[in-house]
């Protein structure tokens, strides 16, 4: 079984770049196509943060952290979160139970940590998508909004998971080969 590491805090804020985006495909995706995610961008953005809140926010949910690229250098990097759905002691949200899906949220994240998970998008998953693999680490998280919290990523993170575990990309029958040598 893989070690769970304790408890932590991250916060998160939606990417400044086109965040109406991954802000719409929340709402649209937990409240369903008929939801308004029309409106002022800041009704929004704290109705998505809400929703985040709601899902991870209020108590500390197993995810897994797969790191995806590079990006603008090599301070920092694209990961993406998946809302863990294959552990009866970690149970899913109840909203996310009832639509038999898992939450995955890609953002950035930079060396220091200092600016947060910034998310890029965010999707749901098939209950499939939300199972460990050997390209991601568990992590127990609580994510809160980095605005108000003033938090980022621990810097110690960046290092655990740039060293534990290799940029996913798909795998291929070469891939797969140089992760075995890797393990």
């Amino acid at each position: 079984m893989v070690h769970i590491p304790d408890q932590s805090d991250w916060g998160f804020r939606f990417a400044n770049e086109k965040p109406i985006k991954p802000i719409k495909q929340l709402i649209r995706n937990l409240e369903g196509t008929a939801a308004n995610s029309e409106g002022e961008f800041q009704q929004l953005r704290l109705y998505a943060e809400s929703l985040i809140s709601e899902i991870a926010g209020e108590k500390p949910r197993l995810f897994y952290v797969r790191r995806q690229g590079q990006r603008k250098g090599k301070n920092e990097e694209i990961w993406e979160l998946i809302l863990a759905s294959d552990r009866s002691d970690f149970p899913l949200p109840e909203r996310l139970q009832n639509l038999h899906k898992t939450l995955s949220l890609q953002g950035v994240v930079n060396q220091s940590g200092k600016d947060g998970f910034e998310i890029l998008s965010t999707r749901l998953l098939s209950l499939e998508g939300g199972v460990a693999n050997d390209f991601a680490l568990p992590f127990y998280l609580r994510l809160v909004p980095n605005f108000k919290h003033k938090i980022g990523v621990p810097p110690a993170v960046w290092k655990l998971i740039t060293s534990r575990i290799p940029l996913w990309k798909k795998p291929t029958e070469e891939r797969l080969a140089a992760w075995k040598a890797f393990l």
